[in-house]
Protein backbone atom coordinates (compact mmCIF):
# COMPACT_ATOMS: atom_id res chain seq x y z
CA UNK A 1 0.00 0.00 0.00
CA UNK A 2 2.69 2.49 0.93
CA UNK A 3 4.38 2.00 -2.43
CA UNK A 4 1.22 3.05 -4.27
CA UNK A 5 0.69 5.96 -1.89
CA UNK A 6 4.20 7.25 -2.48
CA UNK A 7 3.77 6.77 -6.21
CA UNK A 8 0.64 8.93 -6.16
CA UNK A 9 2.36 11.60 -4.09
CA UNK A 10 5.42 11.77 -6.34
CA UNK A 11 3.48 11.82 -9.60
CA UNK A 12 1.02 14.40 -8.28
CA UNK A 13 3.84 16.65 -7.12
CA UNK A 14 5.79 16.14 -10.32
CA UNK A 15 2.81 17.10 -12.48
CA UNK A 16 2.59 20.36 -10.56
CA UNK A 17 0.77 21.93 -7.69
CA UNK A 18 -2.62 21.03 -9.17
CA UNK A 19 -1.58 17.42 -9.05
CA UNK A 20 -3.59 14.93 -11.01
CA UNK A 21 -5.18 17.54 -13.31
CA UNK A 22 -2.59 20.08 -14.30
CA UNK A 23 -0.96 20.08 -17.71
CA UNK A 24 2.79 20.41 -17.44
CA UNK A 25 4.60 19.24 -20.52
CA UNK A 26 4.92 20.02 -24.23
CA UNK A 27 6.63 17.58 -26.56
CA UNK A 28 9.15 19.42 -28.76
CA UNK A 29 8.27 17.56 -31.97
CA UNK A 30 4.57 18.37 -32.30
CA UNK A 31 4.99 20.55 -35.37
CA UNK A 32 3.62 23.67 -33.68
CA UNK A 33 4.58 27.17 -34.81
CA UNK A 34 8.03 28.24 -33.72
CA UNK A 35 6.85 30.61 -30.98
CA UNK A 36 5.17 27.72 -29.16
CA UNK A 37 8.42 25.74 -29.01
CA UNK A 38 9.02 25.02 -25.30
CA UNK A 39 12.60 26.25 -25.62
CA UNK A 40 11.28 29.69 -26.55
CA UNK A 41 8.89 29.72 -23.60
CA UNK A 42 11.56 28.58 -21.16
CA UNK A 43 14.10 31.08 -22.47
CA UNK A 44 11.64 33.90 -21.78
CA UNK A 45 11.31 32.73 -18.17
CA UNK A 46 14.95 31.94 -17.50
CA UNK A 47 16.10 32.88 -13.99
CA UNK A 48 12.63 34.09 -13.06
CA UNK A 49 10.26 32.68 -10.46
CA UNK A 50 6.48 33.02 -10.82
CA UNK A 51 4.51 32.85 -7.57
CA UNK A 52 0.87 31.76 -7.44
CA UNK A 53 -1.86 31.57 -4.85
CA UNK A 54 -3.66 28.23 -4.88
CA UNK A 55 -7.44 28.53 -4.42
CA UNK A 56 -10.16 25.90 -4.21
CA UNK A 57 -13.87 26.30 -4.99
CA UNK A 58 -15.90 23.34 -3.60
CA UNK A 59 -18.90 24.14 -5.83
CA UNK A 60 -19.17 26.31 -8.96
CA UNK A 61 -21.24 28.84 -7.02
CA UNK A 62 -19.06 28.76 -3.89
CA UNK A 63 -16.54 31.41 -2.93
CA UNK A 64 -12.95 30.37 -3.58
CA UNK A 65 -10.85 29.72 -0.49
CA UNK A 66 -7.08 29.87 -0.31
CA UNK A 67 -5.50 26.47 0.37
CA UNK A 68 -1.85 27.13 -0.36
CA UNK A 69 0.81 28.64 -2.60
CA UNK A 70 3.31 27.56 -5.19
CA UNK A 71 6.21 28.96 -7.16
CA UNK A 72 7.70 27.91 -10.47
CA UNK A 73 11.18 28.88 -11.64
CA UNK A 74 13.47 28.10 -14.56
CA UNK A 75 17.26 27.93 -14.17
CA UNK A 76 20.23 26.73 -16.19
CA UNK A 77 22.70 24.11 -14.96
CA UNK A 78 25.80 22.39 -16.34
CA UNK A 79 23.76 20.07 -18.57
CA UNK A 80 20.60 21.90 -19.53
CA UNK A 81 17.68 23.41 -17.64
CA UNK A 82 16.16 22.88 -14.21
CA UNK A 83 12.45 23.50 -13.62
CA UNK A 84 11.81 24.08 -9.93
CA UNK A 85 8.33 23.90 -8.43
CA UNK A 86 7.70 24.56 -4.75
CA UNK A 87 4.32 23.60 -3.31
CA UNK A 88 2.93 24.59 0.08
CA UNK A 89 -0.57 23.25 0.73
CA UNK A 90 -1.80 24.28 4.17
CA UNK A 91 -5.38 23.04 3.80
CA UNK A 92 -5.43 19.57 2.29
CA UNK A 93 -9.03 18.39 2.51
CA UNK A 94 -9.65 19.05 -1.22
CA UNK A 95 -7.08 16.42 -2.27
CA UNK A 96 -8.50 13.07 -3.49
CA UNK A 97 -7.48 10.31 -1.09
CA UNK A 98 -6.21 12.84 1.45
CA UNK A 99 -7.24 10.79 4.48
CA UNK A 100 -5.81 7.56 3.06
CA UNK A 101 -2.50 9.23 2.28
CA UNK A 102 -2.30 10.90 5.71
CA UNK A 103 -3.05 7.67 7.55
CA UNK A 104 -0.62 5.67 5.40
CA UNK A 105 2.33 7.93 6.22
CA UNK A 106 1.28 8.44 9.85
CA UNK A 107 1.10 12.22 9.54
CA UNK A 108 -1.25 14.95 10.75
CA UNK A 109 -3.52 17.19 8.70
CA UNK A 110 -2.24 20.32 10.47
CA UNK A 111 1.23 19.82 8.98
CA UNK A 112 0.02 20.13 5.38
CA UNK A 113 2.15 19.25 2.36
CA UNK A 114 5.36 21.07 1.47
CA UNK A 115 7.39 19.82 -1.46
CA UNK A 116 10.12 21.06 -3.76
CA UNK A 117 10.24 19.39 -7.15
CA UNK A 118 13.13 19.71 -9.60
CA UNK A 119 12.65 18.52 -13.19
CA UNK A 120 16.03 18.18 -14.90
CA UNK A 121 16.05 18.67 -18.67
CA UNK A 122 18.88 18.20 -21.14
CA UNK A 123 19.88 20.71 -23.83
CA UNK A 124 17.08 19.39 -26.08
CA UNK A 125 14.42 19.93 -23.39
CA UNK A 126 14.08 16.20 -22.76
CA UNK A 127 13.48 15.05 -19.21
CA UNK A 128 16.59 13.38 -17.74
CA UNK A 129 15.72 13.15 -14.05
CA UNK A 130 13.62 14.36 -11.13
CA UNK A 131 14.34 15.24 -7.52
CA UNK A 132 11.61 15.76 -4.89
CA UNK A 133 12.08 16.68 -1.23
CA UNK A 134 9.87 17.98 1.55
CA UNK A 135 7.24 16.93 4.07
CA UNK A 136 3.93 15.15 3.55
CA UNK A 137 1.67 15.72 6.58
CA UNK A 138 4.78 16.37 8.66
CA UNK A 139 6.61 13.23 7.52
CA UNK A 140 9.91 13.81 5.66
CA UNK A 141 9.68 12.61 2.09
CA UNK A 142 12.23 12.48 -0.71
CA UNK A 143 12.48 10.84 -4.10
CA UNK A 144 14.92 11.05 -6.97
CA UNK A 145 15.93 9.17 -10.04
CA UNK A 146 17.17 9.29 -13.62
CA UNK A 147 14.96 9.03 -16.70
CA UNK A 148 15.92 7.05 -19.79
CA UNK A 149 14.25 4.92 -22.48
CA UNK A 150 13.13 2.39 -19.85
CA UNK A 151 11.33 4.99 -17.75
CA UNK A 152 11.92 6.72 -14.43
CA UNK A 153 13.91 4.74 -11.88
CA UNK A 154 12.62 6.29 -8.69
CA UNK A 155 14.23 5.82 -5.28
CA UNK A 156 12.09 7.15 -2.43
CA UNK A 157 12.21 7.52 1.34
CA UNK A 158 9.20 8.18 3.57
CA UNK A 159 7.79 7.21 6.95
CA UNK A 160 10.87 5.13 7.77
CA UNK A 161 10.52 3.14 4.56
CA UNK A 162 12.64 3.17 1.43
CA UNK A 163 12.13 1.64 -1.95
CA UNK A 164 12.84 1.74 -5.66
CA UNK A 165 10.29 1.62 -8.44
CA UNK A 166 10.46 1.77 -12.22
CA UNK A 167 7.75 3.99 -13.72
CA UNK A 168 7.86 3.16 -17.47
CA UNK A 169 5.32 5.86 -18.43
CA UNK A 170 7.86 8.61 -17.64
CA UNK A 171 10.35 8.65 -20.52
CA UNK A 172 12.27 11.38 -22.35
CA UNK A 173 10.36 10.71 -25.56
CA UNK A 174 6.99 10.84 -23.79
CA UNK A 175 7.48 13.81 -21.48
CA UNK A 176 9.58 16.96 -21.84
CA UNK A 177 9.71 20.49 -20.47
CA UNK A 178 7.17 23.15 -21.27
CA UNK A 179 5.41 24.25 -18.12
CA UNK A 180 2.13 25.43 -19.57
CA UNK A 181 0.79 26.10 -16.09
CA UNK A 182 2.66 29.39 -16.08
CA UNK A 183 3.12 30.16 -19.77
CA UNK A 184 1.32 29.84 -23.10
CA UNK A 185 2.79 30.79 -26.49
CA UNK A 186 3.38 34.52 -26.87
CA UNK A 187 1.43 36.60 -29.38
CA UNK A 188 -1.82 34.64 -29.34
CA UNK A 189 -4.84 36.22 -31.07
CA UNK A 190 -8.60 35.68 -30.61
CA UNK A 191 -9.80 32.89 -32.89
CA UNK A 192 -6.51 31.00 -32.91
CA UNK A 193 -6.49 27.31 -32.05
CA UNK A 194 -3.73 24.77 -31.47
CA UNK A 195 -3.51 21.28 -30.04
CA UNK A 196 -1.01 19.63 -27.76
CA UNK A 197 -0.41 16.40 -25.91
CA UNK A 198 -0.52 16.68 -22.14
CA UNK A 199 0.28 14.35 -19.27
CA UNK A 200 -2.29 13.62 -16.57
CA UNK A 201 -2.73 10.90 -13.97
CA UNK A 202 -5.17 8.08 -14.63
CA UNK A 203 -6.60 7.64 -11.09
CA UNK A 204 -7.99 4.18 -11.80
CA UNK A 205 -4.65 2.72 -12.92
CA UNK A 206 -2.31 4.94 -10.85
CA UNK A 207 -0.22 5.78 -13.87
CA UNK A 208 0.45 8.57 -16.33
CA UNK A 209 -1.91 9.01 -19.24
CA UNK A 210 -1.20 11.11 -22.34
CA UNK A 211 -4.12 12.88 -24.00
CA UNK A 212 -4.66 15.40 -26.77
CA UNK A 213 -5.74 18.85 -25.62
CA UNK A 214 -7.15 21.60 -27.82
CA UNK A 215 -6.52 25.25 -26.89
CA UNK A 216 -8.93 27.86 -28.26
CA UNK A 217 -8.21 31.58 -27.87
CA UNK A 218 -11.58 33.18 -27.13
CA UNK A 219 -11.46 36.93 -26.55
CA UNK A 220 -9.82 39.73 -24.63
CA UNK A 221 -11.21 40.40 -21.17
CA UNK A 222 -10.54 42.92 -18.44
CA UNK A 223 -9.15 41.12 -15.41
CA UNK A 224 -7.84 42.27 -12.07
CA UNK A 225 -4.19 41.28 -11.61
CA UNK A 226 -1.65 41.92 -8.86
CA UNK A 227 -0.57 45.02 -10.81
CA UNK A 228 -4.12 46.30 -11.37
CA UNK A 229 -6.65 45.81 -14.15
CA UNK A 230 -5.22 44.39 -17.38
CA UNK A 231 -6.40 43.40 -20.83
CA UNK A 232 -5.88 39.62 -20.94
CA UNK A 233 -6.61 36.87 -23.42
CA UNK A 234 -9.04 34.16 -22.39
CA UNK A 235 -7.96 30.70 -23.54
CA UNK A 236 -10.12 27.61 -23.22
CA UNK A 237 -8.56 24.17 -22.97
CA UNK A 238 -10.70 21.28 -24.18
CA UNK A 239 -10.02 17.60 -23.65
CA UNK A 240 -12.13 14.62 -24.68
CA UNK A 241 -14.52 17.07 -26.30
CA UNK A 242 -15.33 19.09 -23.18
CA UNK A 243 -14.07 22.17 -21.40
CA UNK A 244 -11.27 21.28 -19.02
CA UNK A 245 -9.59 24.53 -18.03
CA UNK A 246 -9.89 28.27 -18.57
CA UNK A 247 -6.72 30.37 -18.65
CA UNK A 248 -6.12 34.12 -18.81
CA UNK A 249 -2.76 35.21 -20.18
CA UNK A 250 -1.08 38.42 -21.32
CA UNK A 251 0.41 39.03 -24.77
CA UNK A 252 3.72 37.53 -23.62
CA UNK A 253 1.97 34.29 -22.71
CA UNK A 254 2.30 34.59 -18.93
CA UNK A 255 -0.74 32.96 -17.30
CA UNK A 256 -2.22 35.22 -14.63
CA UNK A 257 -5.13 32.94 -13.80
CA UNK A 258 -5.91 29.31 -14.46
CA UNK A 259 -9.17 27.62 -13.51
CA UNK A 260 -9.33 23.83 -13.56
CA UNK A 261 -13.07 23.46 -13.95
CA UNK A 262 -13.71 19.89 -12.78
CA UNK A 263 -11.30 20.16 -9.87
CA UNK A 264 -12.62 23.52 -8.70
CA UNK A 265 -9.04 24.77 -8.45
CA UNK A 266 -7.69 28.21 -9.33
CA UNK A 267 -4.14 29.54 -9.73
CA UNK A 268 -3.66 33.29 -9.34
CA UNK A 269 -0.34 34.98 -10.15
CA UNK A 270 0.72 37.13 -7.19
CA UNK A 271 4.27 38.23 -8.09
CA UNK A 272 7.41 37.45 -10.07
CA UNK A 273 10.96 37.43 -8.65
CA UNK A 274 14.39 37.15 -10.23
CA UNK A 275 16.79 34.35 -9.26
CA UNK A 276 18.08 36.40 -6.33
CA UNK A 277 14.63 36.90 -4.80
CA UNK A 278 14.15 40.49 -5.94
CA UNK A 279 10.58 41.24 -6.99
CA UNK A 280 10.36 42.37 -10.61
CA UNK A 281 6.55 42.30 -11.00
CA UNK A 282 4.46 44.08 -10.00
CA UNK A 283 6.84 47.01 -9.89
CA UNK A 284 6.36 50.38 -8.25
CA UNK A 285 4.62 52.98 -10.49
CA UNK A 286 7.79 55.02 -10.97
CA UNK A 287 9.68 52.00 -12.32
CA UNK A 288 7.02 50.66 -14.68
CA UNK A 289 5.26 47.32 -15.01
CA UNK A 290 7.19 45.58 -17.79
CA UNK A 291 8.26 42.01 -17.09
Amino acid sequence: MLGNVIRIAVLAAWLGLTGWYVLRQVLPDLGLVAESDPRVSLAARLNRVQHYALLWRPQPTSAAERVGTCSMGVYTDDVGVRLETQIDITRTRFLPGERMLRQAVGGTARAGIRLRLDELLDANMRLRGIDVAGNVFGVPFSAEGPVDHTGLRLTWKAAGTTGTRIIPEVRPDRVSGGDLTSNLPAGLKPGQQFSNRISTIDPTRLRLATKEAVFVVLERVQHRTAAGNADLLEVEMRMDGRRFALLRCDDRGAVHRQELLDAGMILDLTHVNDQFGKQIWPQSPDVGTAR
